[in-house]
């Protein structure tokens, strides 16, 4: 999937996600890079077919589930491919309400952050133009104009 047909803003992140599909009894472990309010990207060199529900969950030290839902695989990129690495797009399909209002807020502050970001990168107004500097040995005062001529 190309970068420009995103309709939605997406937040790098770096987190451990746990996979279930039912061709697999047990949680299988990979790296989600990227969020977005209606899904995320797993990096894995072993992607799903297209269509695959899965059940994921993620967990933070100590083992508190901080994300959990149903996505559905919609693309997948395998390894050869110039865009970027191997993976899989999960569009979310069941997220429980706590796990939505997490993914709400990672973005708004990824969106605060981003404008921030975009403020402090911005140049400088515009001063208004200054008079020059007066030339280095003389002081500001004023120029007294006087003409001499010699008989």
């Amino acid at each position: 999937m190309e970068q420009g047909r995103r309709a939605t803003d997406r937040k790098a992140v770096g987190l451990l996600v746990k996979l279930k599909h039912s061709d697999v009894g047990s949680f299988a472990e990979e790296f989600a890079t990227n969020l977005s309010p209606g899904g995320m990207f797993i990096r894995t060199r072993t992607p799903q077919p297209v269509g695959t529900l899965v059940k994921f969950e993620v967990q933070i030290a100590g083992g508190v589930r901080v994300l959990r839902g149903t996505a559905v695989v919609r693309w997948v990129r395998d390894g050869t491919s110039a865009e970027g690495p191997p993976g899989m797009g999960l569009q979310f399909q069941e997220l429980d309400p706590l796990t939505q209002v997490l993914i709400d807020r990672m973005l708004q502050i990824n969106k605060a952050a981003a404008a921030a970001a975009a403020v402090a990168a911005a140049p400088p107004a515009a001063a208004a133009p200054q008079a020059p500097a007066p030339a280095p040995g003389l002081s500001g005062g004023t120029w007294i104009n006087r003409s001499f001529s010699f008989d």
